[in-house]
C-alpha cells in the first residue's frame, strides 16, 4: 500500500492509497461487475444510505481524457452469506473499452481537495501500459 500523498494532474492533492485489489477474471469477465473490498467501499466510496431495502448509488468517474463513466455501486447484504460490495451498470464498457484483463491492478486515492461534490480518485493500472486516472463522485 502506497503511504505517500501525491498531486493528479489538475493540481489536487491525493490522500494516500485507501486500498488496492488486483482484477481477477470474474471482475474482467464481462458478465457482472467489479467486487469492490468493503474496505475500499467504506474507505474510498461516498457512504451508501443502508437503510435502503437495496442500497445503491450511482458513482460518475471521469477518465484522463476527460471522458465520463458511469458506475452503479451496490451492496449485497444476504443473511449467513458475505456481505459484498459491487461495481455494476458500467463496469462491463468500461472494462471493454479499456481492455482491462485479469491481473491489473486497481488502486483507489481520496482526493484532498474534492468539489463541490465529494470527488474521490481512483488509479486503475493495466499491467500492459498504462494508468488511468478518474475521479468519482456520487450523484
Amino acid at each position: 500500500m502506497v503511504r505517500r500523498s501525491m498531486s493528479n494532474q489538475w493540481g489536487s492533492q491525493l490522500h494516500p492509497v485507501c486500498s488496492a485489489k488486483i482484477l481477477t477474471a470474474s471482475d474482467t469477465s464481462g458478465h457482472g461487475g467489479f467486487s469492490v473490498l468493503p474496505r475500499a467501499a467504506e474507505d474510498c466510496f461516498p457512504p451508501l444510505d443502508y437503510n435502503q431495502q437495496r442500497p445503491s448509488q450511482e458513482l460518475i468517474a471521469k477518465d484522463l481524457h476527460g471522458l465520463e463513466w458511469r458506475f452503479r455501486h451496490i451492496y449485497i447484504g444476504v443473511c449467513k452469506k458475505p456481505q459484498r460490495h459491487f461495481l455494476t451498470t458500467g463496469w462491463s464498457a468500461f472494462v471493454n473499452k479499456k481492455k482491462l484483463i485479469s491481473g491489473d491492478a486497481v488502486l483507489f486515492l481520496r482526493d484532498m481537495n474534492p468539489s463541490v461534490q465529494e470527488t474521490w480518485d481512483a488509479l486503475i493500472h493495466d499491467s500492459h501500459t498504462m494508468f488511468i486516472q478518474l475521479f468519482v463522485a456520487s450523484n
